[in-house]
């Protein structure tokens, strides 16, 4: 009876998933365990959810859509030049019409992160399989993807505490609210480029792409010099992506 109910009792609980946004945070090697038998991501998309439309709530509340969006089209020269040549009521109408919307599409984030993490676990579900020999589910890498996110979640929610606290609503950039990265400290209409580049290079990103690796490398056994290269690699092309469309459209 005994040696029965020993593997029973051999066995390491599952870690609720209210443990699992802990760890991630606390001690990122633990908050995966078991992930790959159990994908569940429900909590940490709630919590994208909450955040993301508590950020967008405090924006219109302390700066106002409209001075996002004129803000936003500050950083492009050649966009505020057309404004600036717009008659005022014209200029005023355009302007009441981005604000709307910026604000659509403020709300609407959760959404453009779930069709975002949907990709990336597709992406790098081909990798690791068919790249790296792995045999990863596609729900258990989406699961990773969710978790990982948390990181940024804990931006947004310093931008939230910023702005209650009395953030200068001059030059604010909805996408980019915090000093956490060298391109928030360099103006995007005079180098569109370099800011674009450099916004990239942000503690709470890297952070996340640091905790994705070591949750890929707990569900898949591949060695973690792999995983990284393959989270850091993919992210590097995205970046170089996006810099490229900066530099297209400045």
């Amino acid at each position: 009876m005994d040696a029965a109910v020993a593997p029973g009792l051999g066995s390491a609980p599952e870690p609720s998933q209210f443990s699992r946004v802990a760890n991630v945070v606390i001690t990122p090697s633990k908050a995966f365990c078991g992930l790959d038998r159990r994908a569940n991501w429900a909590l940490p998309f709630i919590l994208i959810v909450v955040i993301s439309v508590a950020y967008s709530a405090t924006v219109g509340w302390k700066v106002g859509f409209e001075t996002v969006a004129q803000n936003q089209i500050a950083m492009n020269a050649q966009q505020a030049d057309r404004m600036e040549r717009m008659p005022a009521d014209k200029r005023d109408d355009a302007l009441r019409s981005f604000g709307k919307g910026y604000m659509v599409f403020a709300y609407a984030w959760p959404l453009v992160m779930l069709l975002m993490s949907l990709v990336i676990a597709g992406v790098l579900l081909g990798t690791f399989n068919f790249g790296m020999g792995a045999s990863l589910k596609y729900k258990s890498v989406l699961a990773v993807v969710m978790y990982s996110w948390v990181p940024l979640l804990l931006k947004t929610v310093i931008a939230i505490l910023a702005l209650i606290a009395g953030m200068d609503s001059e030059g604010f950039n909805i996408q980019n609210p915090t000093p956490t990265n060298p391109g928030f400290f360099i103006n995007f209409a005079e180098q569109p480029v370099l800011a674009s580049f450099l916004s990239g290079l942000d503690v709470f990103q890297i952070w996340t792409l640091v905790v994705a690796a070591i949750g890929f490398t707990q569900i898949s056994k591949l060695k973690k010099a792999h995983t990284l290269g393959a989270v850091f690699g993919w992210w590097l092309v995205t970046l170089l992506g996006g810099t490229a469309m900066a530099a297209l459209f400045a």
